[in-house]
């Protein structure tokens, strides 16, 4: 059976006995025939024994004990992998699902999880040097119902502690997935409590070892089961109100997100009318800017338009004169005197002056109607106007 020490067998060593006789004294004949008897008796020891005597040695074994995990393995993944091959070449394919994969992955798959979709974590522990071992694989473990309970309602993760080796591993690999608890329950394990079924749940946000199911304890497929559906059970009350709480902090992640959302919402749009009325100002500000320096370069034009606008005639001129009343916008009424030999430019410039230009405003003259902005700004005001004349100015 594999786990057990194969028989010793006999081997044949010669010589021995042969090589003896060279070194024993010669005897006189008197004391041969004095010890004849005793000669006798020794020639009947040597005669029911061959020349080439055999004896019991050790034999070692051509095809040495295999373990479900060799010796000092690295990689938990790698023994997991072997555990599940080996197992199943040593007991069957009927067996439990092992996870092949590290513990810490093996509890992630089981544990860390939702509520809906967690499982109970079964860790396997074997030991070859245990009595009970093959008895509980074969009789226990393997069977058809065992095994459909396990891979329905477990996550099964195995592991070999018969080389010291392994054994450490695991302890590590405990440590960091259980803390100290964890470790100090499997090093309370002794080799006649194998194998052994951790079962580790999840309770709120704690991974904890519930159960320890030792294999000597479970003589029967019932007992097994029995133990397997009470823990089970019990898993699915917790897990029951783990689902309760984590859908009721969903419903209030929810909502809570919920109102962050209309939050940042009404934030986003409040810094949206913000940027706009920013956006509006600063337009409202660069538009005054602008009208501001338009103004100022067209009173610097106008000014310098002034300037250079001839004398206005006065009442000596003796010249051919036109007093010209200029309605403007709004009623104002300006007169001014203007030579008739002036050109219509000397008129226009003189509107600009007063803030009115030809682009924006018509110059229109009563009768008849006509615009002077149309007019070439070389016509002569003579060919417009008489001695005393009507302007009115008009906006576009």
């Amino acid at each position: 059976m594999c786990g057990l020490t194969r028989p010793v067998h006999n081997l044949t060593v010669k010589k021995q006995i042969s090589s003896q006789s060279s070194f024993e004294p010669k005897r006189n004949e008197g004391a041969d025939a004095a010890e004849g008897s005793e000669s006798s008796d020794i020639e009947d020891l040597t005669e029911s024994y061959p020349i080439e005597e055999e004896f019991f040695v050790p034999e070692r074994s051509s095809n040495s004990v295999r373990h479900l995990i060799t010796d000092n393995i690295i990689d938990e993944t790698v023994g997991t992998i072997q555990f599940s091959e080996n197992f199943s070449g040593r007991y069957g394919s009927c067996h439990p699902m092992f996870y092949q994969g590290s513990l810490e992955d093996a509890v992630k798959e089981a544990c860390q999880r939702t509520g809906k979709t967690r499982k109970p974590l079964a860790i396997y522990l074997h030991h070859d040097g245990s009595v009970m071992s093959n008895v509980f694989c074969q009789q226990v473990l393997c069977n058809e119902s065992v095994v459909s309970y396990l891979t329905n309602n477990f996550v099964v993760w195995g592991w070999d502690v018969t080389n010291e080796s392994n054994r450490q591993l695991l302890i590590s690999s405990v440590n960091r997935n259980f803390g100290t608890n964890g470790v100090s329950t499997i090093r309370s394990l002794d080799r006649d409590k194998y194998p052994v079924i951790i079962v580790v749940t999840r309770v709120r946000s704690a991974t904890e070892i519930c159960n320890v199911l030792s294999g000597s304890n479970f003589a029967t497929v019932d007992e097994l089961m029995g133990t397997l559906m009470h823990t089970f059970e019990m898993f699915q009350t917790q897990q029951r109100a783990d689902i309760r709480e984590e859908e009721e902090r969903e419903a209030r992640e929810l909502v809570k997100r919920e109102q962050d959302e209309a939050y940042q919402a009404s934030l986003s749009a409040d810094r949206a009318k913000d940027e706009a009325k920013r956006m509006i100002e600063q337009q409202k500000k660069l538009e005054e800017l602008q009208k501001k320096e338009t103004a100022e370069r067209e009173q610097r034009e106008r000014e310098e338009v002034a300037r250079a606008l001839p004398k206005e005639p006065g009442s000596d001129c003796t010249e051919s004169v036109c007093v010209l009343k200029c309605r403007l916008p709004g009623g104002k009424i300006v007169s001014r005197r203007f030579l008739h030999s002036s050109i219509i430019k000397v008129l226009s410039d003189f509107l600009f002056s007063q803030g009115f230009s030809k682009e924006k405003y018509k110059f229109l003259t009563t009768y008849p109607k006509r615009d002077l902005t149309t007019m070439p700004d070389s016509t002569i005001m003579k060919e417009v106007f008489s001695a005393q004349d009507t302007l009115i100015v008009e906006e576009r």
